[in-house]
């Protein structure tokens, strides 16, 4: 069987993407569990041994998770003798890999159960932090369709680039690579900014009321210095509030 996920084992880019805060691990753990995210787990010390599971539940007071674990007496007994693992795993295009110490199983339920653990990752492709706009606060985005000027749904920011739910037909402008000129991007108590978008990802969205839509992830083109500060001021801004409002691991 080949291995859906592969560990990262680069200690400088673990180190450099590593994830401290305690809320935004939290955030990451309860992501898997709410979209029932697929989880690929490897024993400590044995990259080729590996086992596909979804998180079950967790304790957020405690950082304690309990995960599928259907695996022959070989791997069982890898997972047992290193007795820490890694799990991996992809949350909207975000790969996330962190250590699972404390390893339980219980064979007969075929579940396991581990404490989230150090090193702990977000490798995600875009360089900036995204951020999900508020429901009181959202973003709004223009951008112009051959000679139409159309509102879109914004999905994420970061400092660098944006996603945006778009339902028009294939065209040109949703190519990776092409993009969108003299877009309109407003941010809550900012002055509106005028900017183009290049297409850096395309994915297909399911959606029951509206039909074909895919997931733009667009580069930021023609900002100048004071329209990046503001837009990283703003992703400071989400990301701070996002903390505050997240439950903690202890």
């Amino acid at each position: 069987m080949r291995a859906p996920l592969r560990p990262e084992t680069d200690a400088a880019l673990l180190e450099r993407c590593s994830v401290t805060d305690p809320a935004e691990r939290a955030h990451l753990i309860g992501s898997l569990a709410e979209h029932g995210e697929v989880l690929a787990l490897y024993p400590s010390g044995a990259a080729d041994t590996f086992v596909v599971s979804r998180l079950l539940g967790w304790d957020a007071a405690r950082g304690r998770l309990e995960m599928e674990f259907a695996a022959d007496p070989a791997r069982e007994a890898a997972f047992e003798r290193a007795g820490r693992a890694t799990a991996v795993a992809v949350i909207a295009r975000v790969k996330v890999q962190f250590a699972l110490a404390c390893l339980r199983i219980d064979a007969l339920r075929r579940r396991l159960s581990a404490e989230a653990a150090a090193p702990f990752a977000r490798l995600q492709r875009r360089d900036a932090f995204r951020v999900v706009p508020p429901l009181d606060a959202q973003v709004r985005l223009a951008v112009r369709d051959g000679i139409t000027e159309r509102r879109v749904v914004v999905l994420d920011v970061s400092a660098t680039g944006i996603a945006f739910r778009f339902d028009a037909p294939p065209s040109p402008l949703t190519e990776v690579g092409r993009g969108f000129a003299a877009c309109w991007l407003e941010l809550p108590a900012s002055p509106p900014i005028r900017c183009d978008l290049i297409v850096r990802s395309v994915d297909p969205m399911a959606d029951s009321d509206r039909s074909p839509q895919v997931r733009l992830g667009c580069e930021f083109a023609g900002l100048d210095s004071s329209a990046s500060r503001t837009v990283q001021m703003y992703v400071n801004a989400a990301q701070a509030r996002a903390r505050r409002v997240r439950p903690r691991l202890s």
